[in-house]
C-alpha cells in the first residue's frame, strides 16, 4: 500500500541458500538470522516491485546505477518496514544494509533525509517517468545538451531573421 503499485507477477520463486541475496532470481542468504532475513526479502520483492512496474534506472555505470536504484527503493523500503514491523525493525534493517556496501548507506541517507510525504511525492514522481534527481554525470549531459539545443535555435533564428529582413530598395 506505500507504493500504490501491484507485482505483475503472479508467481515467484525463491531459493535459500549460502550466497548473495538477489532479486532476479530471488535469493536470500541463509545464515542471515531470521529478522534479516524477512528485512531482505522485502528489500529484494521491492526491487522486482519497481522493476516489473517499469521503475528503474539505466544508462548509468555498475555502481551509480545501484546506488540509483537503492535511491529509489528507499523512497518506499523504509515506510513498508515501518508498517510491517514498526520502527525499531526499520531502524535495525537500514543499520544491516547501511553497514553492508558504501552505496547502500548513501542510499539509505539520501532517503532518510527526506521525510515521509517529500519521499512519496518523488516516488510519485518517478512513476510518471519524472527523473527525482540528477547524478553529476547526468546533470552535465543534460546541460551539453541544453547548450547545443540552444546554440541550434540561435542559429535557427539568425537564418529566419535574415529571410525576413527588410531588403534594400532596388535603385531603377
Amino acid at each position: 500500500s506505500v507504493s500504490k503499485l501491484s507485482f505483475i507477477e503472479n508467481h515467484i520463486n525463491a531459493l535459500i541458500f549460502e550466497g548473495v541475496s538477489c532479486s532476479h532470481p530471488l535469493t536470500v542468504r541463509a545464515s542471515y538470522p531470521e529478522k534479516v532475513k524477512r528485512g531482505t526479502l522485502i528489500h529484494e520483492l521491492g526491487h522486482r516491485l519497481l522493476v516489473g512496474n517499469n521503475i528503474k534506472v539505466s544508462g548509468l555505470d555498475r555502481e551509480t546505477g545501484q546506488r540509483e536504484s537503492h535511491k529509489y527503493l528507499n523512497l518506499i523500503l523504509v515506510d513498508i518496514f515501518t508498517d510491517l514491523y514498526g520502527n525499531d525493525f526499520a531502524r535495525e534493517m537500514i543499520a544491516v544494509e547501511s553497514a553492508r556496501r558504501p552505496f547502500y548507506r548513501v542510499a539509505w541517507e539520501w532517503a532518510l533525509a527526506l521525510s515521509r510525504t517529500e519521499r512519496a511525492q518523488k516516488f510519485l514522481a518517478l512513476q510518471k517517468g519524472d527523473p527525482i534527481e540528477l547524478s553529476p554525470e547526468q546533470e552535465l549531459e543534460a546541460r551539453e545538451a541544453i547548450r547545443q539545443a540552444s546554440e541550434t535555435i540561435v542559429a535557427e533564428i539568425a537564418q529566419l531573421r535574415s529571410l525576413f529582413a527588410p531588403k534594400p530598395p532596388e535603385n531603377s
